[in-house]
Parts: structure tokens; sequence; C-alpha cells
């Protein structure tokens, strides 16, 4: 990861279409993984779209050690946030990198806080062309917006 550390995720590209494939990052939920998304997702796979599902490290299931829970401040928020977002721009790169991949086809696909996260990636990210953001929740407002104090 730019952000340092290493970042599990699985890329599946469909071995039954021609040429070069749209491709999606897919970010999960705090509750949930890279695996569970796959099941979720799967359907970019067979509409002929590479998938590449990153572990996130606030999730509980991938032992990340961006824990939501353990927020204290504003800026601890914010700078899990930065992490994460560091985190989808490496992905990227993986994907600009992947031979199979159409680099002017890129999307991103995000569930739950994946989709909070996601669409602050995806409005600063101009090589992303379409995304698909789902059961956004999970109140991320709420420190951001003043329920955590400032750290000192």
């Amino acid at each position: 990861s730019p952000a340092g550390g290493e970042v599990t995720a699985d890329l599946t590209v469909p071995t039954w279409a021609d040429g070069k494939l749209p491709c999606v990052v897919a970010l999960h939920g705090i509750g949930g993984n890279r695996i569970t998304l796959n099941l979720g997702w799967a359907a970019p796979r067979p509409l002929g779209m590479g998938v590449l599902s990153i572990d996130s490290r606030f999730g509980h299931e991938t032992g990340g050690d961006l824990n939501p829970d353990s927020w204290a401040t504003k800026d601890e928020v914010l700078a899990s946030v930065e992490v994460v977002l560091a985190d989808l721009g490496g992905a990227l790169e993986v994907l600009v990198n992947t031979p199979e991949c159409d680099s002017e086809r890129l999307g991103f696909v995000g569930m739950s806080l994946g989709g909070v996260i996601g669409s602050i990636f995806i409005a600063s990210e101009p090589r992303i062309r379409f995304a698909a953001l789902a059961l956004m929740g999970g109140e991320i407002e709420v420190p951001i917006e003043g329920e955590l104090p400032e750290a000192d």
C-alpha cells in the first residue's frame, strides 16, 4: 500500500472474455472482508469485468489496524480514511498494470462503509469512469461533524 503495510486482495478476471476488460476495485464495509464482498458482488464477473476485491484495514473481519470502535477524535477518523484512500489508490494502480484490464474503463464498487469512503475516492480519482455504491450508512458523519472531540 502507498500508506505502508500490505493489503490482501483477490483479483479475478473472466477467462472467457476477449480483449481488454473493464475492471473494478471493490471495497467492503466494516462487517465483512474481500471474500464476503466477492459473494455479494459476483455480478461484475459474469458481465465480463475484472474485480479486485481488497481487505480494508477498517474491517473487523480482516484484523485491520484501523478499528472504528477505537476512534476517539476527528483526526483519528480522518487519518483512517486517508489510509484507506491510499490503499484504494494502490489497488487502482494494480488494475492499471494488469494486462487484462482496460485502463480507460476502470470502476469502483463499494458496500456500506466501503461505499462511503469510495464516494470520496471516486470524486478524487479521474481514472474511475463508473461506480456502484450500495447500503451506504454507518453514520460516519457523526464522528466527523462533532460527536468526537478534536485532537489536543
